[in-house]
């Protein structure tokens, strides 16, 4: 079974859960994905450009979840069965909880209120790191 990178704003909270438990409740919630909507209006990008484009919609979102503080978006590869499309567009909605496992990365604002364009990589490893940054 194939997975499909996902991307997930996440808060404080879950950062903690995460970091705590190696897992986050997310079944229900709402993510952004490459889904065959996204590839209809787009017949001439590549999966690179279509990931980035659904990154780019997720870290829009983001900013209402941050409340001012950093925004974070989790990249994840998650089983093709573990989500489906949500209406139209990049909207997808979770299915299953999020192990550590299936988490690739981190995308954090460098600075409260940061550019959409302007977040730093963090790897997986760093998820304790990641949970203090955003609360510091």
């Amino acid at each position: 079974m194939s997975a499909a990178r996902v991307y997930l704003p996440v808060d404080a909270h879950d950062l903690d859960e995460l970091a705590e438990t190696g897992r986050l409740a997310t079944t229900g919630r709402l993510a952004y994905g490459v889904t065959p909507a996204l590839e209809a209006t787009t017949p001439r990008a590549d999966d690179e450009e279509r990931e980035y484009l659904v990154f780019l919609e997720a870290a829009r979102t983001a900013v209402d979840l941050a409340h001012g503080a950093r925004r974070v978006v989790l990249a994840a590869d998650v089983r093709e069965s573990g989500f489906t499309p949500a209406g139209e567009g990049v909207v997808i909605r979770l299915t299953g909880d999020l192990d550590l496992r299936e988490i690739a990365s981190f995308h954090v604002d460098e600075e409260p209120g940061g550019d959409v364009e302007d977040l730093l990589w963090y790897d997986v490893t760093e998820v304790h790191a990641v949970a203090l940054l955003v609360r510091a």
